[in-house]
C-alpha cells in the first residue's frame, strides 16, 4: 500500500515515517526476544510469561522466517525510496542544465 502511494512523490514523508516506525518495530521485538529468552546472557526480563512459547512450532516462524523477511521488505522500500529521490534530483538537475 505505501509504494503504491509514492507513485506520485506527495506522501513521500507520510512512508519514510511509517516504515521507520515498522523498522522500530521490529527491531523492538528482536529485542525483547533477545533480552527476555531464558538462558540468554542478555536476559533482562526474568518475569512470565517469556519467550519460550517462541520456540515452538508455529509460533518459531515468527522470530526464524517472518521478522526477518519483513526486515528486508522495509530495506527494499528504504532502497526504492532512496533510488527515486535520486532519480528526482537528476531529473531536476537535468532540466537546470538543458534550460
Amino acid at each position: 500500500m505505501p509504494l503504491l502511494l509514492a507513485v506520485d512523490g506527495k506522501h513521500r514523508g507520510a512512508i519514510e515515517a511509517w516504515n521507520l516506525f515498522g523498522t522500530a518495530d521490529l527491531v523492538n521485538a528482536i529485542f525483547l526476544g533477545v533480552t527476555s529468552s531464558d538462558g540468554s546472557p542478555l536476559q533482562l526480563f526474568y518475569s512470565s510469561p517469556g519467550s519460550a512459547a517462541m520456540q515452538q512450532l508455529p509460533w518459531s516462524f515468527v522470530p526464524t522466517v517472518l521478522v526477518p523477511l519483513y526486515l528486508i521488505m522495509h530495506a527494499t522500500i528504504w532502497a526504492q525510496l532512496r533510488a527515486r529521490g535520486a532519480g528526482a534530483r537528476t531529473a531536476v538537475g537535468a532540466t537546470r542544465t538543458t534550460i
